[in-house]
């Protein structure tokens, strides 16, 4: 922002001049070009003095501009050379320069995501296009983060179906072998009491074979007695 100052100029200085006396004594006459000669250079030296001078005033947002410079340039390059001539250019004070160096230094320990410098157009608005490199470089590597750990999660996600089925399978065998198992037992104890059976119908009929036998015997005694008896009852 420029100031200019208003000034009068060589004529209007000219014009209140004294005019001089066209009567006088040869004395007065030898001394008006000297008053002359140097009421004109009085008023070239006013009209050097009221050029327009350039003042260059100091905004909010020049200083922010400035701060933001050597900010970046501390970021860049990791010197505060370049970003000292910005500073002393800039006019920023040394409790200021302190500042920048610590904010710097956050910046590059925390990550431009801890600063609120993620989006692009922020990045470029407040921080300069020299960090735009680096801010996609950190997109791509999150991106490549989240593609690696997709990745894992899809190979995690198969690998667990594939071990479900193998336990399904596992289990419907163990399940096979469990009802055949159980078959196997009740046929088992099926057989055992089939021969227990067996067994009893065994020794029934040995009883009754015995029966048999004794009571064939008896009968076969009554039948010799009794042919005995007719006999010696017919002898007689």
């Amino acid at each position: 922002m420029l100031h200019f100052g208003i000034c009068l100029s060589l004529q209007e200085a000219q014009l209140a001049l004294p005019l001089g006396q066209t009567d006088g004594s040869k004395d007065r006459g030898e001394e008006r070009p000297r008053k002359r000669r140097k009421l004109h250079e009085v008023a070239v030296f006013k009209m050097r003095d009221c050029q327009l001078i350039p003042t260059k005033l100091r905004t909010p947002n020049a200083r922010a501009r400035t701060k933001m410079k050597a900010q970046r340039l501390i970021l860049e390059d990791g010197s505060s050379t370049e970003s000292s001539v910005a500073a002393s250019q800039g006019r920023l004070t040394s409790a200021e320069w302190l500042e920048l160096e610590v904010e710097a230094a956050a910046i590059k320990e925390d990550g431009p995501w801890k600063k609120g410098l993620l989006p692009s157009y922020k990045l470029e608005k407040n921080v300069g296009p020299s960090n735009v490199g680096s801010y996609v470089e950190l997109v791509c590597n999150r991106t490549r983060v989240k593609v690696a750990t997709a990745n894992a999660t899809v190979k995690k996600v198969k690998s667990l179906t594939a071990e479900r089925a193998t336990a399904k399978i596992l289990l419907e065998e163990k399940k096979k072998q469990l009802q055949e198992s159980e078959q196997s037992m009740r046929l088992e104890a099926s057989r055992v009491a089939f021969n227990k059976e067996l067994r009893r119908v065994d020794e029934l009929i040995a009883r009754l074979e015995k029966k048999d036998q004794a009571h064939a015997v008896e009968l076969a005694a009554k039948v010799k007695a009794l042919v005995m008896t007719n006999k010696y009852q017919n002898g007689a």
